[in-house]
């Protein structure tokens, strides 16, 4: 039994500990799937652990914290078998998707009902794992800044880019770390600064010595080197770091942290994130107002007076150097390392900034977009939704009617966007409503609003005595997380997602705790890291549904640790054949997309594959080979538009060898091409060829109207102006084919052919006849 306890808690650990974490493999850039399935792995692998220990029976007010987790859990199971009925070609796409949320769930019910001890090392992994995120997106500021002004780089990793000073640590995108952090801010506040409940200084040197040590993992793991002054910068860093946690009080460490916390949110430039930690901050000294009246803050007058100065210090340094900038851009004090790199971000920031409120801004147009085409989705499937995790495999289509209803009313806002796969809405609320429906969403609600409920109960109950403090922060974390999934999708990334549950968890242990202190003097739960904790009571006997149990929870976890591995051995497979693709090396690329298919992918993935595998045939000269992958793309996604297009390319191929003998190719290539522009009725690849066939189908009002439709979205494309005179020519319009014929030489003025015609028809007498060949 203590092998198996030990078993347990490492597992617990290794899962809280590693998913934030997958980022750091540079070779691995498919963000969603290798941290869902790393989870899912270890999930499973702790829930065979865990079963037979859970105590027995379980106490009724934990049992009460379960439904809602519960019936969010079947509410996505329902989804997903709707998902699978609309559309089974792919069964696998949901399940990915939904796989980390009931992990996620199943770890927060574990942890409702564990021991004090599981729960402290539980919370402790998570502060460490924010604390290396955190430490990393420190690297990242300063090589963003100091670094390159320096000329001296930093980072070791730098993988990615999003923009100058726009970091993102290891979270893959800068907006997601920024909404977990906005989230963690107020959590930790809640952990108070005088009677903390985790040992701040023990999270923030394990991570600094973990810090320490991923180059040499990055080294092992992937080969991935870079230049010795690199290296030592980095060590430099952490022994720096190290030295300064260190010299800080606990207290000290924990109010660094949340300053660093706030630098990098700033420094991420997620507007969302801004937004949210203001509600967060503005909601927790509202509840202390509400509970502790004026005496906390006058208790804490020089904490609270503090922070507000240091976050105007801050707001009117940028803005100075913004208006230094303008006011006098040659000013040689900027010219200072510190302030250019100062500069970098504040002009970056201001023009992020500056974009919020514009309403025909691209960000904020696209948004628009992507609400209105869930509301669309919803319409459709009001009750199931289309399948949690399917909002990619319809997103295109119901894009597209809006964009046409834009359009038709002459909006503006349609010549901004264009329909295309998006996997997220940027909004979850509206993400829920297309994807699980009215079902899924009114779960969602109640998981959340029997979360704040409680939460409020306990303050109303305790106020900040007790486990008060840090309830209120938790409340304020609930508060970050809906202002960020309005605006942005933390539900569908793994680390807040992770963090919700967590904090649910967090909330029925507080409750616990709040309801025992009434009932009579309790002892503090013991949460910090390595204190003395009493013996948790023997389980007791095993029912007989347990081992069964347990052993199909490990043969479970057994199965699905082998699809990380597959997916990660493809994903390599693939990068290596885009290289060779990119090098217009045809065989070897598809060779290895070949290979990745043996090896099995699944979801996007997949699509992206097939897709390179039927392009690469058609390089290759195996158009049949090439229909058959791209058909199996359009099975997985009905309105890939790509696929779509590549289909009827490649019939357009097929009549273009052998007209007469092909003219059904001739058939299906108009098909593929009126598909697309029925999802799409930009896409002026489509409409160029579309033309063409009409033209050589000599049906010249359709291909008069699709080039006249391309010009209009695209009027600087001399090969269209030609195309369209032709039609003009065959028609008898000798005015309308000088008028093409003129604007294709403004366009190219050495296109040879357009000049002769041109040449051709000024010398030409009037009334003479016109002909095109």
């Amino acid at each position: 039994m203590k092998t198996l306890s030990l078993l347990r808690r490492l597992l617990l650990c290794a899962g809280l500990f590693m998913v934030p974490l997958t980022f750091w493999l540079p070779a691995h850039e498919v963000f969603e799937q290798p941290k869902t399935v790393v989870f899912l792995v270890y999930t499973l692998a702790l829930a065979a652990a865990s079963l037979p220990l859970l105590p027995r029976p379980l106490p009724r007010r934990k049992r009460a914290w379960l439904w809602p987790a519960l019936g969010l859990a079947l509410a996505v199971g329902l989804s997903i078998l709707n998902g699978w009925r609309l559309l089974p070609a792919d069964p696998w796409i949901s399940l990915e998707h939904a796989a980390p949320l009931w992990a996620c769930a199943f770890t927060a019910l574990v942890l409702v009902v564990e021991d004090d001890t599981v729960f402290s090392r539980a919370l402790w992994c998570m502060a460490v794992t924010a604390c290396l995120v955190a430490f990393y997106g420190l690297i990242q500021f300063l090589d963003q800044t100091l670094g390159r002004s320096l000329g001296i780089p930093l980072d070791l990793v730098r993988w990615t880019s999003f923009g100058v000073t726009r970091i993102y640590s290891t979270m893959g995108n800068p907006d997601y770390m920024a909404a977990l952090f906005s989230m963690l801010i107020p959590l930790f506040a809640g952990m108070g600064r005088r009677n903390l409940l985790l040992d701040f200084r023990s999270a923030m040197t394990t991570a600094a010595l973990a810090l320490l040590a991923i180059p040499a993992l990055l080294l092992l793991a992937t080969g991935y080197t870079s230049g010795l002054h690199a290296y030592v910068a980095w060590a430099l860093f952490c022994l720096v770091l190290l030295a300064l946690i260190r010299l800080l009080k606990p207290a000290q460490c924990w109010l660094a942290l949340l300053a660093l916390l706030a630098l990098l949110i700033l420094a991420a430039q997620g507007r969302g994130a801004y937004l949210a930690l203001a509600v967060a901050v503005g909601g927790f000294l509202l509840g202390l107002w509400k509970f502790g009246g004026r005496e906390v803050f006058r208790r804490h007058r020089g904490l609270f007076l503090g922070g507000v100065s240091a976050s105007a210090g801050l707001v009117l340094g940028l803005a100075l150097l913004v208006a230094a900038r303008a006011a006098c851009p040659d000013l040689g004090l900027l010219r200072v390392v510190p302030f250019r790199s100062g500069l970098r971000l504040a002009d970056s920031l201001a023009g992020r900034l500056e974009t919020a409120g514009n309403p025909l801004n691209d960000a904020n147009v696209v948004r628009l977009f992507y609400y209105r085409a869930a509301l669309q989705l919803f319409r459709r499937h009001p009750l199931l939704g289309v399948g949690y995790g399917n909002n990619a495999l319809y997103t295109a289509g119901a894009q597209s009617v809006i964009w046409k209803r834009w359009q038709a009313a002459g909006n503006p806002r349609a010549g901004l966007v264009e329909p295309h796969v998006e996997l997220y809405t940027h909004n979850d609320l509206l993400q829920n409503l297309a994807e699980s429906g009215l079902l899924g969403t009114l779960a969602y609600l109640f998981f959340w609003g029997f979360f704040f409920r409680r939460g409020w109960k306990i303050l109303a109950r305790d106020g900040l005595k007790a486990a008060g403090l840090p309830v209120l922060g938790l409340m304020a974390m609930g508060a970050a997380f809906w202002t960020n999934s309005l605006l942005n999708f933390p539900w569908r990334v793994l680390a807040s997602l992770q963090l919700c549950w967590f904090g649910y968890a967090l909330m029925a242990r507080l409750e616990d705790w709040s309801l025992r202190s009434a009932s009579g003097p309790t002892a503090a739960p013991g949460w910090g890291w390595g204190r003395p904790q009493a013996a948790p009571a023997e389980p007791a006997a095993a029912p007989r549904w347990l081992l069964p149990a347990t052993l199909a929870t490990a043969l479970l976890a057994l199965l699905a640790a082998s699809i990380p591995a597959r997916w990660f051995t493809a994903s390599l497979l693939m990068k290596k054949g885009d290289q060779y693709r990119e090098a217009n090396q045809a065989a070897p690329s598809l060779a290895f997309y070949e290979k990745a298919d043996q090896v099995g992918v699944s979801g996007t993935q997949a699509v992206e594959e097939y897709l390179y595998l039927g392009s690469m045939e058609n390089v290759a000269g195996h158009p049949d080979k090439a229909i058959q992958y791209f058909n199996q793309g359009v099975r997985i996604y009905p309105d890939f538009i790509e696929a779509h297009y590549n289909l009827g390319y490649t019939y357009l191929g097929l009549y273009q060898a052998d007209p007469r003998a092909n003219l059904a190719d001739r058939d299906l290539a108009l098909g593929e091409f009126n598909r697309v522009l029925d999802i799409d009725p930009r896409y002026t690849n489509a409409l160029n060829n579309l033309g063409n066939l009409y033209f050589d189908m000599r049906q010249l009002d359709k291909a008069s109207q699709a080039y006249r439709t391309l010009l209009r979205y695209q009027d600087n494309l001399y090969q269209a102006h030609y195309n369209l005179a032709a039609v003009y020519l065959l028609q008898g319009d000798k005015a309308g084919a000088e008028s093409e014929f003129s604007k294709c030489l403004e366009d190219n003025p050495s296109y040879a052919p357009a000049r002769a015609w041109l040449a051709k028809l000024k010398a030409m007498p009037r009334g003479a006849a016109l002909h095109f060949h």
